[in-house]
Order: structure tokens, then sequence, then C-alpha cells
């Protein structure tokens, strides 16, 4: 459902953003829900990420999230 995405490394970010001062860069979300049910908005997670204790899951959101979030400001 996504007309357009990109994928970038911290360091292609780092690059682009070259003209920016970095605050933050971390990786983030891992979509915990069924697919099946999450396309018509029923937010169930998956069995195995509801028995996992939250620290864990964000760790590993940290690890391997698909999402990359980047705070800047102009230098």
């Amino acid at each position: 459902g996504s007309p357009v995405t990109y994928c970038y490394s911290f360091s292609e970010i780092r690059n682009l953003l070259s003209e920016f001062q970095i605050i933050e860069l971390k990786k983030e979300h891992i979509l915990p829900h069924i697919l099946e049910k999450y396309i018509n908005y029923e937010y169930h997670w998956v069995w195995y990420f509801r028995l996992m204790p939250k620290p864990i899951f964000r760790s590993l959101e940290q690890l391997f999230g698909w999402h990359t979030l980047v705070v800047a400001k102009p230098k």
C-alpha cells in the first residue's frame, strides 16, 4: 500500500542530511499485528508478541525495526 518506499542505511542518512545536525537517529517499529486482521483495521497481536515482555519487544524494535526515525536541525 506504500506508493514509494526508499531504504537507507544510517550512513546514507547521515550523508543525505550532512547539512543538518542530527540530534537523534534510530530504528523502530515491528508490526506485531496479525496482517490479515490489520488490513481490516483489527489490531490483534500475533501470539508470540503478546507473550513477549514489552522491554524485550522494544529491544527487538530497536535492533530490527523497519522505520528509521530522524530528528535533525539546521547547523
